[in-house]
């Protein structure tokens, strides 16, 4: 879950997550979450918050509040539990959230036992004709 720039990181590091470990992965815009996607919960399917511009992460945070006290779900809060610099606000944040997604979706791949370089039906090289 993200907002603004951080909403952006988590469609990336949902296509990751599914390229690369078959693992199924959804992101959802943080403000959007509340108003239905939230009755998908499930304490048994793990959340990442990524957490990036002071401006919206206090709806965020309380949003984080609200799915752990509700459903009892382990949580990742990127920039709060994964540490960037204080400099690492807005478009300089997310540069440190790429860099953990795509570690993130290489080591959820290797520990389901696939390869992440060589994800199945998937091309590396773009062809134009």
């Amino acid at each position: 879950l993200g907002r603004g720039f951080s909403y952006a990181v988590a469609n990336e590091t949902e296509l990751k997550i599914m390229e690369a470990s078959y693992t199924n992965a959804k992101a959802y815009s943080s403000c959007d979450y509340p108003h239905g996607p939230i009755a998908t919960t499930n304490r048994f399917i793990p959340v990442i918050f990524f957490l990036t511009d002071e401006k919206t992460n206090d709806s965020t945070i309380k949003l984080v509040e609200k799915i752990k006290k509700d459903f009892s779900v382990s949580t990742l809060v990127v920039n709060e539990a994964v540490l960037l610099p204080k400099e690492a606000e807005g478009v300089a944040g997310v540069f440190g959230m790429v860099v953990f997604s795509q570690l993130f979706a290489c080591l959820l791949s290797l520990a389901r036992g696939y390869n992440p370089d060589e994800p199945i039906g998937l091309s590396k090289t773009t062809v134009t004709f």
